[in-house]
C-alpha cells in the first residue's frame, strides 16, 4: 500500500498537470498511450501533439497496458528511445 503523500501526488497528475509538465520540458518527449485508456479527457492527445511533443498510440491497450499489450508497449518504448536518441547532439571522441 502506498503512503498517503505518494497516493495524493499520483491523484494530482491529471491531464492538465501532465500538459503543464510537457509544455515546460526543455527537450523532446514521446507520450505513449493506449487507445482504450479512458483516464484522460477527450482531445487530450491532440493537445499534447499541439504543443510539439510526439504521441504514440498502442491500439487496443488500456491505461495499464495489460492483457498482452505489454510487448506492444515495450516496442513503442524502444522505438521512442531510438527516435529521441536521433535528436541528441553528436558527442566527440576524446
Amino acid at each position: 500500500m502506498a503512503p498517503p503523500d505518494a497516493y495524493l501526488s499520483y491523484r494530482e497528475a491529471d491531464g492538465t498537470y501532465l500538459l503543464t509538465v510537457l509544455r515546460e520540458l526543455q527537450r523532446p518527449a514521446v507520450a505513449i498511450f493506449g487507445s482504450a485508456d479512458h483516464h484522460l479527457p477527450s482531445g487530450w492527445l491532440d493537445e499534447v501533439a499541439a504543443i510539439g511533443q510526439q504521441v504514440r498510440l498502442v491500439n487496443g491497450a488500456g491505461h495499464f497496458f495489460a492483457n498482452g499489450y505489454e510487448f506492444e508497449l515495450q516496442d513503442a518504448v524502444l522505438d521512442a528511445l531510438s527516435t529521441l536518441e536521433s535528436t541528441l547532439p553528436e558527442t566527440q571522441s576524446p
